[in-house]
């Protein structure tokens, strides 16, 4: 049977029958139930890394933690090397771009270079969220609420980040 056979013949499945299928299907072949097993197990472990790396990115936006916005930035490339997650690596750069904005309404007016890392954060982020519909239309939705945020600080950041946006979302 091919693979577009199968496909077909499962699309006629109810959820309960398909659940069924697996299991049997594990129980019969140890390498399906290792298939089965990484797959469900890397969606846990990116979960778990991914709040992880969440509190640590939260952390070193804290003053008192000698705040370096490279150190930041170097996390999230940390997290994007560590999980395979497409949605949970854009949900990391969304929040270092949110934490970057926030810590410069906080703390004063940071430079350029700052301003320029969180621009390119984004586009980053966008680039992975392009690769599915779904997660560019919640980035989509989340726009407003980030550029409203950047609104509050210069370099025109808001500027350059209205102009990333469009770039992706003309089309929807």
């Amino acid at each position: 049977m091919t693979i577009l056979q199968i496909k077909n013949n499962l699309s006629d499945f109810e959820k309960d029958e398909l659940i069924g299928l697996i299991i049997s299907a594990c129980k019969t072949s140890s390498i399906i139930k290792t298939a089965f097993s990484s797959q469900l197990g890397d969606r846990t472990d990116c979960q778990k890394l991914y709040c992880n790396f969440q509190k640590k990115l939260e952390k070193s936006f804290e003053p008192k933690n000698s705040f370096n916005i490279s150190n930041a930035a170097n996390l999230v490339n940390q997290f994007e090397n560590e999980c395979t997650s497409v949605e949970l690596i854009a949900a990391l750069m969304k929040d270092f771009i949110v934490n970057a904005i926030s810590f410069s309404i906080d703390f004063g007016d940071m430079g350029e270079s700052y301003y320029a890392k969180i621009a390119s954060m984004l586009k980053k982020c966008l680039k992975y969220a392009s690769s599915n519909r779904e997660l560019l239309e919640k980035q989509l939705s989340e726009s407003e609420e980030i550029l409203e945020l950047a609104a509050k600080v210069g370099w025109g950041l808001s500027e350059e980040m209205r102009e990333i946006y469009s770039m992706y979302f003309n089309g929807m």
